[in-house]
C-alpha cells in the first residue's frame, strides 16, 4: 500500500512535468518539422540515464521520509 508521501511525490512530479511542458510550449512554441530530429535512437541512453537518476533521487527521498517515522 502506498504511503501518502509517495502519492504526493508522484503527483508533484507529474504536475511539475506538465507545467514545464506547458511553459515550453508558451515560450518556444512547437518546433518546425525540418528541425525535428528524425531518429531518437541516440537519445535512448540519455533517457535511461535521466530516468535512473530520478529514480535514485526518489528512492533516497523515500528512504529519508520512511526513516522519519
Amino acid at each position: 500500500m502506498l504511503r501518502p508521501s509517495f502519492s504526493v511525490l508522484i503527483v508533484w512530479l507529474l504536475w511539475s512535468w506538465a507545467g514545464a511542458q506547458i511553459w515550453q510550449g508558451f515560450l518556444f512554441g512547437t518546433p518546425h518539422a525540418e528541425y525535428v530530429f528524425k531518429s531518437a535512437v541516440r537519445d535512448i541512453p540519455v533517457f535511461w540515464t535521466v530516468l535512473s537518476a530520478l529514480l535514485a533521487v526518489a528512492a533516497i527521498v523515500a528512504a529519508s521520509l520512511w526513516s522519519m517515522t
